[in-house]
């Protein structure tokens, strides 16, 4: 059916807003196409961060150097001494934590190297058993322990201070030295079982987060 117009004035109205709307549509959907794309492109992007070594609990001494930070990426290595079972072993468990919180899958080596590498090591000289240096400098990560224990400790400093995504690229290390020890010979909580009910879920997460 066609259109009557009383006169051109109601005509040239008529055609002056189909073609605003036909315009404004037209811009909308250019608009949410640009805004899909963008979203797409955010979306499978990976982002760039920076480890916190605010932790709890908060190590001994912590020594901000100042030099370049060090980037953790999917080209890093984690080296052992060759024959250092039990090393091997802490380098596994850290291989195997940064995967599941970051998503990247980093190599071990028993081959000691110098760039982008994480290196496990005993022989740090300290009368407390458990004591650890960790360093940091733009080539490397160096966890030194006055004993495999120690080492595993120095570990779980380094673990948290990750960030937990699985859409990260990179990791920044800010460069430091950081020198920790046990403060006591053991730690413990008072769990309550006699005056409160608790599933075993709950005793189970307790336990986990006092293991932390």
């Amino acid at each position: 059916m066609v259109k009557s117009y009383p006169d051109i004035t109601s005509f040239v109205k008529y055609f002056n807003l189909e073609t605003t709307y036909t315009l404004n549509m037209n811009i909308l959907s250019k608009i949410l196409l640009l805004s899909a794309c963008c979203l797409i492109i955010g979306c499978g992007s990976k982002q760039s961060v920076e480890a916190d070594y605010e932790i709890v609990p908060l190590p001994y001494e912590v020594k901000n150097t100042g030099d370049d930070p060090f980037i953790l990426n999917d080209k890093t290595m984690i080296a052992y001494p060759e024959g250092n079972d039990t090393l091997k072993r802490i380098a596994e468990f850290l291989s195997e934590y940064v995967n599941l919180s970051i998503g990247l899958k980093l190599g071990i080596t028993g081959e000691i190297k110098e760039n982008n590498v994480i290196i496990l090591n005993t022989g740090y000289k300290n009368d407390n058993t458990e004591a650890y240096q960790l360093l940091v400098d733009n080539n490397k990560i160096t966890i030194q322990g006055a004993s495999e224990a120690a080492v595993f400790y120095g570990i779980q400093t380094l673990r948290k201070s990750m960030p937990v995504g699985n859409e990260i690229a990179t990791v920044s290390f800010p460069a430091t030295e950081i020198t920790d020890y046990p403060r006591f010979g053991y730690r413990g909580m008072h769990l309550d079982v006699s005056r409160h009910m608790f599933s075993v879920e709950s005793v189970q997460h307790y336990i986990h987060i006092l293991a932390l």
